[in-house]
């Protein structure tokens, strides 16, 4: 546990440290840095605190061991790879200030089943969840403000059954479903101006 004093945690901090399994972060701290747990291979818990609003690049990078992890709604901002690699993951809930999952924000996490977006939500990075094997299931909120599937985003979620893109979709990427070997429903909607190549190879 983290002392009440600590107000910032630098890029990097504890990086690499594969001995550590938990640690509550106090509510004193707004930001949780870039790479700060990156690669903490024996991480399994984390407490963050509602006073967080920043998750940054690469924050639990290959954090292998962590199984679950709840974002505070007060989370705007989710960073690129910030989890990525995390393949005890099986569930997440995008906090519903977060309007963007950046680019390989949980790519490789191939043990994530279910996942729950916001109605916030405008935009999916490349890779965002490219590799994520296990995935079924994709919940989008009612009214989802969700514009633009990034390149790559969905590639190789080989679970991935049915996918209804929201009604303010504008574009998909090249290549976003590639490999998605399971995928035997997909609704697309007038809206949409732009896919990419390979969009939907198998």
């Amino acid at each position: 546990t983290l002392p009440s004093s600590v107000t910032a945690i630098g890029i990097g901090a504890f990086g690499g440290c594969s001995g550590l399994t938990s640690i509550t972060v106090p509510s004193s701290v707004t930001s949780i840095g870039s790479r700060v747990f990156m690669s903490c291979s024996g991480l399994t818990s984390i407490t963050i605190p509602s006073s967080v609003t920043i998750i940054s690049d690469f924050a639990f990078d290959h954090c292998s061991a962590l199984t679950s992890i709840t974002i505070p709604p007060s989370v705007a901002i989710i960073g690129s790879a910030a989890f990525q690699a995390c393949i005890g993951l099986t569930s997440i809930a995008i906090p519903p200030l977060v309007s963007s999952i950046r680019d390989y924000t949980f790519s490789g996490c191939n043990n994530l089943i279910s996942i729950e977006f916001p109605p916030a939500l405008e935009s999916i990075g490349d890779y965002a969840f490219s590799g994520c094997s296990k995935l079924r299931s994709v919940h989008f909120a009612y009214a989802s403000k969700l514009t633009s599937i990034g390149a790559y985003a969905f590639q190789d979620c080989t679970n991935l059954r049915v996918f209804w893109i929201p009604e303010n979709m504008v574009s998909v990427g090249e290549y976003a479903f590639s490999g998605c070997t399971s995928l035997w429903l997909l609704a697309i909607l007038e809206g949409v101006t732009s896919i990419g190549e390979y969009a939907f190879q198998d």
